[in-house]
């Protein structure tokens, strides 16, 4: 436990508001995945923060976890009933972010989790289309090595 868990156990414990806002509109268990603090999420999560909560961009935990690559931080929201091939408003996954950002323990740890290989956002594009985009060849590999699809079809008939 570091010395913010300690202090977060001790207002928690006093009837804190875990669902109250930052100035950026974030709750503290939004800022906690955004910055990968495991052991905050799980406080907040202790004290009924709201899993599936998202920000005002509408951006979900899972999400700002895997946008940053924070592999453990990444586990709690789907250890605690978060859908692991959730969108956001932008209309990509975990997953899709993942693969963008190059970060192949986060895309283990979603696939182990469930995630679909080949779900496709707005233009069509699964992680696959993604990995291959950003010119990430070891990302494309773990991929088609965990079974994505390489004959995928995007909206533009393109396939990775």
């Amino acid at each position: 436990m570091n010395v913010h868990e300690g202090a977060v156990r001790v207002l928690l414990e006093h009837n804190a508001n875990s669902e109250g806002k930052n100035g950026s509109g974030d709750t503290a268990l939004q800022f906690a995945a955004r910055h990968g603090y495991e052991g905050l999420m799980l406080l907040f999560l202790e004290h009924n923060a709201n899993v599936g909560a998202k920000d005002r961009f509408g951006v979900t935990l899972l999400y700002h976890a895997a946008t940053r690559g924070y592999e453990t931080a990444v586990r709690v929201p789907l250890e605690h009933g978060a859908h692991v091939d959730e969108k956001v408003r932008s209309e990509w996954t975990a997953l899709h972010v993942a693969a963008r950002y190059n970060f192949e323990s986060v895309v283990q740890t979603l696939i182990k989790k469930g995630a679909n290989i080949n779900i496709k956002v707005v233009n069509g594009y699964t992680a696959l289309h993604v990995a291959y985009l950003h010119g990430h060849e070891g990302m494309a590999k773990l991929l088609i090595d965990e079974e994505a699809d390489v004959d995928e079809v995007g909206n533009e008939g393109r396939t990775p």
